[in-house]
Parts: structure tokens; sequence; C-alpha cells
């Protein structure tokens, strides 16, 4: 089973719930996804986070202008940045416009663009990215088992 933990801001719900339904879609079953809105009521939210990060296979971070604003988000992006370089595990932004690149912390990751939920395009580049995603993680996970660390996104195509 593959773990995909999903940092996001808590405004960003609907996005959150488009991405995981696409990833489910085409992941045949093989994966779990989680993110804060799985939390149960009484458990260390840090302690959770953190533990989650931990087991993840992958990171996603859903990059949008209200996750540059949070500072639950800056907290998680924290975390995946310093898991990210110790544990050399994929760590994919999902931009969704206007949230620039160019400002974040991110800058360097390579990740995948989505236009405006409302947008036409919408839900072709969401099964993209879910697709782009899933590759990147599969590349991860048969690099780790070969001894080679890997953790860049495929070039799209």
């Amino acid at each position: 089973m593959t773990h995909i933990f999903v940092s996001h801001a808590t405004r960003d719900r609907k996005l959150l719930v488009s991405l995981e339904r696409a990833l489910q879609s085409q992941s045949k079953g093989e994966l779990t996804i989680w993110h804060s809105d799985n939390l149960t009521v009484g458990l260390d939210w840090t302690r959770e986070i953190q533990r989650r990060i931990v087991i993840a296979d992958a990171y996603v971070l859903l990059v949008t202008e209200s996750y540059s604003q949070s500072l639950d988000s800056a907290y998680e992006m924290g975390m995946i940045s310093q898991a990210h370089q110790n544990r050399h595990v994929p760590a994919i932004p999902v931009w969704q416009h206007p949230a620039t690149p160019e400002l974040s912390p991110l800058r360097n990751l390579l990740g995948v663009s989505l236009p405006q939920t409302n947008s036409r395009d919408f839900e072709e580049a969401l099964q993209r990215a879910a697709d782009q995603i899933l590759k990147a993680v599969d590349q991860s996970i048969s690099s780790r088992k070969n001894g080679v660390r890997s953790c860049l996104l495929p070039s799209p195509g």
C-alpha cells in the first residue's frame, strides 16, 4: 500500500477532495491518502501530522493563495521539507493560480500546475496532475527498492 500525505489549507477543501478523487480513481485501490481533515478529535495534532509525514511514500502540497497565507500550512511545509531532504521521498507541489512558485520556499521543486477550479480545463488538468503524481511516487518507490535516491517528478508526456 502506498501512502501519500497531502498538505493543504483548510479553505481549499474542495480542491483537496477533487485531487483525492482523481488520485484514487487512477490508483486502482492501492493508495492511502492522508491529510489533516482525517484527524480524530482528541489527537495531538502536531504528533499525528509528524507521524503521518514519517510513514508517507510521497508528499503533495496543494499550493494556493490560501496555503501561502496559512500558518498551519507553513508548519507542515517545514516538516515536509525536512523529511523530503532526509528521506529522499518526493515532495510534489501542486500550484493553483494565483499562487506563484517564484515566491515560495518550494520554488526549486518540480511540480504540476492547475487552473482555477471553475475553469473548463480543470478536470482534464486534474487528471493529468494525478497521473504525474502517481508516476513520481511509483518511480520513487522503485528507486528506493533498488537503492537509488530519486525524488524527481517525471517530465510530462
